[in-house]
């Protein structure tokens, strides 16, 4: 499928158009140093509870969405990134929302972090009634 189809594909830091992955139950939390507004060193462990954690779950390339939160400062982005070694989740600039605004990433202060793959609802929304997924796939379409 041509990813220059989806009007919705992403493009930034990872270079290129390139449709999200999707993996369920991903989630990992970071405690120690605050990343501000870099990319966000995980602990490379997956949370408890029978979750997955990020290297595990896409590996190093891939882009998914993820969904990052600050419980300390009520903080959050939803958005798409990558990993870039097995720990290092490569924020896009491209933050669908969150409690700076659509565009924005988040300056996260708090070292108390917990990451989450998630399928954003901007994201869902916009799909066009599956119409774009369906050219995304190669389906033919009326």
């Amino acid at each position: 499928a041509d990813p220059n189809l989806w009007p919705l594909a992403f493009s930034g830091k990872h270079g290129g158009s390139l449709m999200p992955t999707f993996r369920d139950r991903v989630k990992e939390s970071l405690t120690g140093s605050a990343p501000g507004t870099s990319d966000i060193t995980l602990n490379g462990t997956a949370a408890t509870g029978g979750y997955q954690s990020f290297n595990t779950a896409f590996g190093v390339g891939p882009v998914f969405m993820y969904c990052a939160e600050d419980p300390v400062n009520n903080l959050w982005e939803t958005g798409t990134g990558y990993l870039s070694s097995s720990t290092t989740l490569v924020r896009d600039a491209n933050v669908f929302d969150g409690s700076s605004g659509p565009g924005t990433l988040v300056n996260f202060t708090s070292g108390t972090i917990n990451v989450f793959a998630v399928a954003a609802a901007h994201w869902c929304e916009d799909t066009d009634s599956g119409a774009n997924l369906a050219r995304a796939n190669g389906w033919a379409m009326p």
